[in-house]
């Protein structure tokens, strides 16, 4: 108890810095929270938003109230609450650029407290708010930008923690702000699962000693990764019917068939074409955009959900035949990070 209230007495937070933050603080926070201003250049740009297929069939959902789990069902029900209050595209990619521009505020707050220079903590978060895939991401209707804004609430913690990691783990509030961030993660994406739960316990590992706050933190973990989709699946009108994973990987496999048959075995042929003709992938394949060819009315879906062990066998041996060419729809897709 010696030790704590050492560490409690000697921590930044105990000398005031938190609550009564210096001129310093306060100026890379409201600097911060004005990279809202090129955000916004982006949205009047492009309003109501940059949408793609999945994002249309979830702005259908919403504006339905109709539920498919097949998108994250935490994701689509957040778009249905914002379209309550404007009933537009537009308004969900708004709120992207709120939290973003609040976020990068908070960046520029915890370097400056962390003991960066003001310029270099505010122009850290100018150059990320300047980048155009910034702007061009922030107004796209995707699950992967509130999924990419939990990741940097996650950042954010880790800063603050840095900062002070004894006295991170004593509250409660801390560790439940980073728990909500990480469950925020898991709930909106399948594969974030896999990122939130490696990450919750590598920080279990290594902060065990300081046990309540990890409960903490795991328990917002739970209710809001775990939890929270399960009762949006009871009590809104919703079908549980998560994607299978082939699906996703159903590119890569066009890619080959189309630009490196040879590479194929002829049965693993046989089962590409059994989800549509030959001559469908040939003609509506394009390496930036699946969906000409995955929305087409002769792709059947569902002969991959009906036989799933055989078509996720089918891409890992695509994948291990020809790996340069069934990686080219993921090129095509970074085209506008790159170009």
């Amino acid at each position: 108890c010696h030790l704590q209230s050492e560490a409690i007495r000697d921590s930044p937070y105990h000398r005031g810095v938190t609550t009564s933050p210096s001129a310093d603080v306060r100026r890379a926070t409201a600097l911060g929270a004005l990279t809202a201003i090129p955000l916004l250049v982006w949205w009047a740009g492009w309003a109501p938003a940059i949408m793609s297929s999945d994002s249309i069939d979830q702005w259908n959902q919403a504006l339905t109230f109709e539920f498919v789990n097949t998108h994250p069902i935490t994701h689509t029900a957040s778009m249905w609450i914002v379209s309550l209050l404007w009933e537009s595209p537009a308004m969900v990619t708004l709120v992207h650029v709120a939290i973003t521009s609040l976020l990068l505020a908070v960046v520029a707050r915890r370097l400056v407290q962390i003991g960066v220079a003001l310029p270099l903590a505010v122009g850290a978060a100018w150059v990320i708010a300047l980048l155009p895939m910034t702007g061009a991401t922030t107004v796209t209707m995707w699950k992967d930008v509130p999924f990419s804004l939990a990741m940097l609430w996650v950042f954010t913690e880790l800063l603050l923690m840095a900062r002070d990691r004894s006295t991170y783990w004593i509250g409660w509030w801390g560790p439940a702000r980073l728990g909500v961030a990480l469950g925020m993660m898991t709930a909106l994406r399948p594969n974030g699962r896999l990122t939130a739960f490696a990450f919750a316990i590598a920080l279990t590992i290594a902060f065990w000693r300081s046990w309540k706050g990890i409960a903490t933190m795991l328990a917002a973990v739970i209710s809001v990764g775990v939890a929270l989709p399960a009762i949006l699946l009871v009590v809104l009108p919703a079908t549980d019917a998560l994607i299978e994973p082939a699906q996703v990987f159903m590119p890569d496999v066009a890619a080959v068939v189309v630009n490196d048959r040879g590479a194929i075995a002829p049965s693993d042929l046989d089962l590409a074409t059994a989800v549509a003709p030959l001559a469908i992938f040939e003609e509506y394949y394009a390496c930036g955009d699946s969906t000409p060819l995955l929305f087409h009315p002769r792709y059947d879906n569902q002969v991959i959900r009906d036989n799933p062990s055989e078509d996720r066998r089918l891409v890992v041996s695509v994948a291990t035949a020809a790996p340069r060419t069934g990686l080219g729809p993921r090129w095509g897709a970074a085209e506008y990070l790159l170009g």
